[in-house]
């Protein structure tokens, strides 16, 4: 066991929950946050039930993202933060500034306390928004060294879940499994080529959603008789684009298949990736099995 320990942001997010779980198994001692302490029992019980081994050598601390206080708490005496916390809305916002002003000033909270407590590094999680949104229908293979312009055309991802429900929009989307997130922020945590680089994580090549579909009928056969079978034209997208802010947004990808590296978190990291479908597939199972623990 090493005496090292991690302050993971967010225990009670998915991201974060599985970087828990792999620190406490490779032997770290583990602090987390939470916005408020009256939920380390229901986080301690999810991270129990998914198999936590240590959980003597975890412990939390209340800390939320739009707010100081807390935060130099939390870092005293860590050796790593994993800053995974940030805001998730679903659809179009009203107001931006609900979901980028905590995302900034948190990220520049948690990094100014890690700072004065001495960390001796910061993993901070993005995601591919940051890279491969906004910029049209380029043929170019999107690597770390790209960053999505603020203002460009694009697709929301959690907007675009909103109109697949009848049938698959003709768009590809990078898929990687949670579990190999986590093992990517452990690398980035310890390895010294890694101080000060950005790496963009995906399984491989993007997935046509009709291909995700098909895996998911494929494996779990009558199991699944509510995954679509059939494809929205373009043209319909496109119609209900003039009055629908989700359509509208997700018209930008129509047909456009994204080319994406993730060599560099190969080479420098030495990480390695499940497949695509194997992601798909044990996301899938999860969400079925937590429908019904809570059904």
């Amino acid at each position: 066991m090493t005496h090292e320990r991690v302050l993971v942001t967010g225990g009670a997010g998915l991201i974060a929950g599985h970087c828990i779980l792999q620190l406490l198994e490779q032997g770290y001692r583990v602090r987390t946050t939470v916005r408020s302490l009256t939920r380390e029992s229901e986080v301690h019980a999810v991270l129990a039930e998914a198999g936590m081994v240590d959980g003597d050598n975890l412990s939390f601390v209340a800390a939320d993202l739009t707010d100081d206080a807390g935060w130099s708490d939390a870092v005293d005496g860590c050796d790593y933060v994993l800053h995974v916390a940030s805001p998730v809305r679903f659809g179009k916002t009203k107001n931006e500034d609900e979901i980028i002003s905590p995302a900034r000033d948190g990220a520049l909270r948690v990094l100014r306390a890690a700072r004065d407590a001495g960390v001796r590094r910061v993993v901070l999680t993005s995601a591919f928004h940051a890279v491969g949104f906004g910029h049209g229908h380029l043929d170019h293979v999107f690597t770390e060294d790209d960053w999505s312009p603020l203002h460009g055309p694009g697709v929301d991802a959690y907007g675009r879940s909103k109109i697949l429900m009848p049938g698959y929009p003709n768009v590809w989307v990078p898929i990687v499994d949670v579990r190999d997130v986590a093992a990517a922020h452990m690398l980035a945590m310890t390895s010294p080529a890694a101080a000060g680089e950005r790496f963009l994580l995906a399984s491989g090549p993007v997935v046509a959603m009709k291909e995700i579909g098909a895996t998911l009928r494929e494996h779990f056969g009558d199991a699944a008789p509510k995954v679509p079978t059939r494809r929205i034209p373009n043209i319909v997208i496109r119609l209900a684009a003039h009055f629908n802010d989700e359509a509208r947004s997700a018209a930008a990808d129509l047909d456009y298949v994204k080319k994406i590296s993730n060599d560099k978190a190969r080479r420098v990291l030495g990480w390695e990736p499940r497949p695509a479908s194997e992601a798909v597939i044990a996301a899938a199972e999860s969400l079925i099995a937590k429908s019904h623990s809570t059904s």
